[in-house]
């Protein structure tokens, strides 16, 4: 029996098993031709310290499961509350794909118009229900409509935790963009929120690792609009320096994530986003190895195999061996339904593939109590649970659906023990 050893919140601790070494990956898959243009790095000083990764955060978690629905939900140590939702105001989600879509152009008047913003709130968890709580975080008249993704990190001096909102703006004609923002744990209690990015753009995915090696959480955001993954230096309790450039000349690059992939305590970027759009603007799901001090090239990466029919990726997650892709599906079928690749890192095989058509997209999946003891990743939105696997001793995925004993008779994963 192979025992797969979970990635913990420390940088410094050994995954599974060894992954393949940079110098043999680059040479297990073709790169893609049609994505080129240098990097413009950062060039650092090494230091012992090593700030935890978003995935590895995530991943030490474990949360417990909700029975409500929300848009997106993300597990965390904060301020007397198990779980920060963000959702779009409904008004919004109406005119892009609701009862009045396709009226984006005036969708997008009224945006201005009624300056729409997203919505974020506070969940506590008692059973299998959850408790919204008084306001925690205070919202600038300024702050995004829509957050393409939410991430949790650690970003100033207290144990609470923090987040990095990539906020896209509004997702329809003439696709404006928007600023992106931190939220911060406040001294006083509850979060306030500071704008990150100096210019306004579409930036869709987020991840946090330690760019310069100085043991703080950096923000690491996609901007498609420019084709570029940008990075922000954590320069201490929670102020950050300008975007520098890590990788340029891409396109339809919209999710990303940081995740060491060979235990040598400095975390890799894998991006993506759509595999499939045009013959010359796609986004092959890409790791991009780290070289050490902070540099990401397209000298140094490996291309990862596409899903037919499911070139949409939306979100990672890391268990080693294994790096699975979260899809949805592509071409005419756009945006239904849901897939997870698994691919095992040690030579970037693609082990196997669970496909369900029928279920909404998935949003965010994360590492959830399981009752049975069980390896399960779900999501805390239990309108968007189609995908919900489990990985056993072996390797193996399965839908938790199949699974007898892992639902509550709601159809969410059970918290009862």
């Amino acid at each position: 029996m192979k025992i797969f050893l979970f990635s913990a919140i420390a940088a410094t601790l050994v995954v599974g098993c060894q992954t393949v070494p940079k110098t043999t990956s680059m040479s297990k898959l073709e790169s893609t031709p049609d994505i080129s243009g240098p990097a413009n790095p950062i060039i650092n000083n090494l230091s012992p310290l090593a700030a935890a990764s978003e995935i590895e955060l995530e991943n030490a978690r474990r949360p417990k499961q909700s029975n409500h629905r929300f848009e997106a939900a993300v597990a965390g140590n904060f301020d007397g509350a198990d779980f920060v939702t963000h959702k779009s105001p409904q008004a919004y989600v109406d005119f892009l794909w609701g009862q009045k879509n396709p009226n984006q152009q005036k969708g997008w008047k009224l945006a201005q118009e009624s300056n729409w913003r997203d919505d974020i709130n506070f969940y506590t968890l008692n059973g299998t229900s959850a408790f919204k709580l008084r306001p925690k975080v205070s919202n600038p008249d300024d702050f995004c409509l829509h957050a393409g993704h939410f991430v949790v990190a650690k970003f100033n001096n207290d144990e609470l935790d923090d987040a990095a909102i990539a906020c896209t703006g509004y997702d329809g004609k003439p696709f404006p963009g928007e600023h992106s923002y931190v939220m911060l744990s406040a001294a006083s209690g509850g979060y306030r929120l500071h704008r990150l990015t100096s210019e306004v753009s579409y930036y869709h995915g987020a991840t946090t690792l330690d760019i310069n090696s100085d043991g703080l959480s950096d923000v690491v955001l996609t901007d498609e609009s420019k084709g570029r993954v940008l990075g922000y230096l954590n320069l201490g309790n929670g102020k950050f320096s300008t975007g520098q450039t890590l990788l340029s000349g891409l396109s339809k690059n919209y999710t990303t994530t940081a995740v060491d992939l060979n235990n040598d305590r400095h975390a890799e970027l894998i991006v993506g986003g759509h595999e499939v759009d045009t013959p010359t603007q796609y986004m092959p799901t890409t790791v991009f190895w780290n070289d050490g001090y902070g540099n990401f090239s397209f000298d140094r990466k490996t291309t990862l195999p596409k899903v037919a029919g499911y070139g949409i990726v939306l979100d990672y997650l890391y268990y080693a061996p294994y790096l699975f892709t979260v899809r949805t599906q592509s071409g005419k079928n756009a945006y239904q339904g849901g897939a997870v690749q698994q691919i095992d890192v040690r030579d970037f095989t693609e082990v196997a593939v669970l496909k369900n058509p029928r279920v909404r997209h998935p949003a965010k999946l994360q590492r959830v109590y399981s009752p049975s003891g069980k390896i399960v990743f779900g999501s805390l939105d239990c309108d968007r649970n189609g995908v919900d696997f489990i990985l056993n001793d072996e390797g193996a995925m399965s839908f938790v659906r199949e699974s007898d004993g892992e639902r509550t008779p709601a159809g969410c994963l059970s918290i009862t023990p």
